[in-house]
């Protein structure tokens, strides 16, 4: 499956480009995002954000992601990640 931005989507909805590449690099490829202090010399634990691998194929769950749509200053909109691209299959 391929995904690709539907660029009258964007403007439509008003989102950056880069802020869906940066909600697919976080969902597919994970992020850290803090880490949990165990105490007692041991070292700590990442905290991280990512699609489980079972769950890593591309469905209705993955495309409800939301993805932030604030192209204009001080707007706090959001939109599913579904709304904005288009998937399509092409053999591998």
């Amino acid at each position: 499956l391929r995904l690709s931005i539907d660029q009258d989507s964007l403007e439509y909805y008003k989102v950056e480009q880069a802020d869906v590449y940066d909600t697919l690099s976080y969902l597919y490829g994970g992020t850290t995002v803090g880490y949990s202090h165990r105490g007692g010399g041991r070292l700590p634990i990442p905290i991280r954000i990512a699609l489980s691998k079972t769950n890593s194929a591309v469905g209705q769950r993955a495309l409800a992601t939301p993805v932030a749509a604030n192209a204009l200053p001080g707007a706090r909109d959001i939109v599913e990640l579904g709304d904005i691209v288009r998937v399509s299959r092409e053999p591998a």
